[in-house]
């Protein structure tokens, strides 16, 4: 039976970093640094919907980040597939909640994010980043306050997450911004 293959887009292979990539970032308020890392990398093809009475099936290629927070130690993925990077929670990869969508336009919704706003560029933290997604979480995915109802993602292009602002509106907003970076491609 032919599966019909759904490939990473174009503009979503710009976030496919390896092991030996870090971010380091310091929170805005207090000023502790926090670093991540990668830590593994898988990639493939997963069945996304199996074929059926004679029709053929999906299936999806994939890339798989194992990151390490330090400060934590708390490890999770990110997943692209399509068009989106999806962080991990329970259940199957493919409905993990998305973080990113880099195929989206300015006002667009999908799942639980929309984005926000493009800019051709941001300084943050003395640093110029190019091509910069801001990102909305919309609906919120259990209880990690990562995916809280209206915390705010920045992304850049060939760097990824470099900004992430919690504001549940019943605590004082949490901030933290990348200010050192290694990317391995």
């Amino acid at each position: 039976m032919a599966f019909t293959t759904i490939n990473i887009s174009q503009k979503s292979d710009q976030f496919k970093f390896k092991k030996g990539s870090y971010w380091i970032f310091r929170n805005d308020s207090t000023g502790v640094e926090d670093s991540i890392t990668i830590e593994e990398v898988s990639e493939g093809l997963i069945i996304t919907n199996p074929a059926q009475h004679g029709s053929g099936g999906i299936q999806n290629e994939f890339f798989s980040m194992t990151l390490l927070n330090h400060s934590t130690g708390e490890k999770y993925q990110d997943y692209l597939m399509e068009n989106y990077i999806r962080r991990s929670s329970a259940g199957f990869p493919f409905s993990w909640p998305a973080i990113f969508l880099s195929d989206g336009v300015v006002g667009q919704k999908s799942g639980n994010i929309e984005i926000v706003s493009k800019s051709p560029s941001m300084i943050l933290n003395n640093i110029t980043f190019n091509n910069t997604w801001t990102v909305r979480i919309i609906a919120p995915v259990g209880t990690d306050s990562f995916f809280a109802e209206g915390t705010i993602l920045i992304f850049s292009e060939n760097i990824g997450l470099i900004k992430i602002v919690t504001d549940t509106g019943s605590e004082p907003i949490e901030s933290s911004g990348v200010v050192r970076y290694k990317i391995v491609y």
